[in-house]
């Protein structure tokens, strides 16, 4: 199936580099060797729940964290 030029033209469209860079650089000064990635699913639980995401935050181990982010979509009817 091949994508429609003017869709991705439009997504891209609504790319911002800049805040893509700043992400980057808060996960980069984050310590997150294994076993310590806790404090980063904190930050990116924090960082999508601000932006309209739903996330849970589970325990993979005993004291190991990570986070699910879900952007709620449309619901939909059915006839």
């Amino acid at each position: 199936m091949a994508i429609d030029p003017t869709i991705v033209e439009r997504v891209l469209a609504c790319v911002d580099e800049r805040a893509i860079v700043a992400l980057a650089s808060d996960l980069i000064r984050i310590p997150s060797f294994k076993p310590d990635e806790t404090p980063v699913a904190a930050f990116l639980s924090d960082f999508f729940r601000e932006r309209g995401h739903r996330t849970d935050v589970q325990e993979v181990e005993p004291g190991r964290l990570q986070t699910i982010a879900t952007l709620p979509g449309p619901a939909v009817v059915r006839a």
